[in-house]
């Protein structure tokens, strides 16, 4: 049995200036303010294969959680007096933060030969905060080299920045125990920066292009469990290039074929680095391995459209 409620308001605003012919300005922002609440009851039985009792539950989960989300961005776009010429830049920041409130009670009867061997009782309250920031910037140069030839550059930088902060308390009659092993504090940046160029050749339908962009990721992250008097900071820096090739090919009457190929990398997360147990989730132990390397993807495809 469950029961969910939601509400939210949003907003969302976008203005585009043209100052001439050859520069234009695009500003938006969005908003999202909600809450969610949800109560869900559940009751369960396990029983063995030859018809043995194992356990049964009764739990009751409420959950109250407030969120609130805002973003900005601008995009700015300049065409240059030599034809083929052209720069833009675009920033954006991003703000997601989510209060949340779990209460838990539940009560797991263990049995032995369909005899009551052991129970469990879970009574606990878990206050959490979680707070994402992201900020972005872009820009990008566009050179005819020659008819056509072009030449793209690029710079990219994206900071992201997450503080959450878990008080976890174990209910006994009228008193609220803190949880030493749950209660913790983490704070994460991840700086992600790129440069890149590639050449693009057009003409007559086709568009072809090859380039290849450095990127760099550095990861802070510092872990705390103020409780139990542990902490523990990691560091990162992984150095990756990344290769691209694109083809694209309209053979009129409605036909076109593609062809593109790309590599990305998807960085470990603070929490993967840390070589601490994570009791978060006692059905399922978490350690990390400071040890880890980004996972490399490549990427293939290609389209045919006739």
């Amino acid at each position: 049995k469950s029961s969910n409620s939601n509400f939210a308001h949003a907003a969302d605003i976008r203005v585009e200036h043209s100052f001439d012919s050859a520069t234009t300005l695009v500003s938006s922002f969005k908003s999202n303010l909600g809450s969610k609440r949800s109560d869900q009851n559940l009751i369960s039985e396990s029983i063995s294969e030859n018809q043995q009792k194992l356990n049964d539950l009764k739990s009751d989960n409420f959950t109250d959680n407030d969120i609130q989300y805002v973003q900005g961005s601008m995009i700015f776009r300049k065409k240059l007096k030599k034809k083929g010429r052209a720069m833009a830049w675009s920033g954006s920041y991003s703000l997601n933060n989510s209060v949340r409130d779990l209460t838990q009670d539940a009560y797991t009867n263990y049995y032995d030969n369909n005899a009551l061997d052991s129970f469990y009782i879970l009574d606990q309250l878990t206050e959490s905060i979680n707070k994402k920031q992201l900020f972005k910037t872009a820009a990008l140069y566009v050179e005819p080299i020659k008819k056509r030839f072009f030449s793209e550059s690029f710079v990219n930088y994206f900071i992201q920045k997450t503080d959450y902060n878990r008080d976890v308390f174990n209910q006994e009659q009228t008193f609220s125990i803190p949880d030493t092993t749950l209660t913790r504090l983490n704070d994460n940046r991840v700086y992600t920066a790129r440069i890149g160029s590639s050449i693009r050749y057009s003409y007559n339908g086709l568009n072809i292009s090859l380039g290849a962009a450095l990127q760099n990721i550095k990861i802070i992250g510092d872990y705390s469990w103020p409780l139990s008097g542990v902490d523990y900071s990691a560091e990162k820096n992984y150095n990756n290039v990344l290769p691209n090739f694109e083809l694209n090919y309209d053979m009129k009457r409605n036909r076109w074929f593609s062809l593109n190929y790309g590599m990305s990398v998807s960085e470990p997360s603070v929490r993967d680095l840390i070589p601490v147990i994570d009791l978060t989730n006692p059905i399922s132990i978490f350690v990390g391995n400071p040890d880890l390397n980004p996972e490399l993807r490549h990427r293939f495809n290609g389209e045919l459209s006739k």
